[in-house]
């Protein structure tokens, strides 16, 4: 008689492989277009030599962009996977939106902005705000629109 560890372990390489079966090659472009967003905002971010420029902008609003334009749903099942899948999509969001707004926020409050801390703290606000409205968010983007 198997013990307890193995039947969970067993359920847990069930539901992995049922995930990997029904997995579609559109998850993986999703997983890498957000990925490739994550990555080419945090090295704008960390390579970024002197003031913000408009340019900053445009490449936050074009990761932006491609974050919302390939987001797909998290699962409505209260797992880890689809909690951690929220909070990429909101993490990613948020750190591009404050690329996006880099120039701006600079040129209204150029001391305040400078600080990494300040930049932190509006990081971890829009990400929680973003996380949390991740089901609303991937809602609206999937709504179809009438044909005019």
């Amino acid at each position: 008689m198997p013990g307890r560890g193995f039947r969970y372990f067993a359920a847990v390489s069930r539901s992995v492989e049922q995930a990997n079966q029904s997995a579609s090659p559109v998850d993986g472009a999703v997983r890498a277009a957000l990925l490739l967003a994550g990555v080419g905002t945090v090295v704008t971010l960390a390579l970024a030599v002197g003031d913000w420029t408009p340019w900053s902008s445009v490449v936050g609003v074009t990761f932006l962009v491609i974050t919302w334009g390939f987001h797909r749903a998290a699962p409505t099942t209260r797992t880890p996977r689809a909690a951690l899948i929220r909070i990429a999509f909101g993490s990613v969001s948020a750190l591009c939106v404050l690329l996006a707004i880099g120039a701006p926020m600079r040129s209204l409050s150029p001391a305040a902005y400078s600080h990494g801390w300040v930049r932190s703290i509006i990081w971890l606000v829009l990400a929680a705000v973003i996380s949390s409205l991740e089901p609303r968010i991937a809602g609206w983007l999937d709504t179809e629109r009438p044909k005019s």
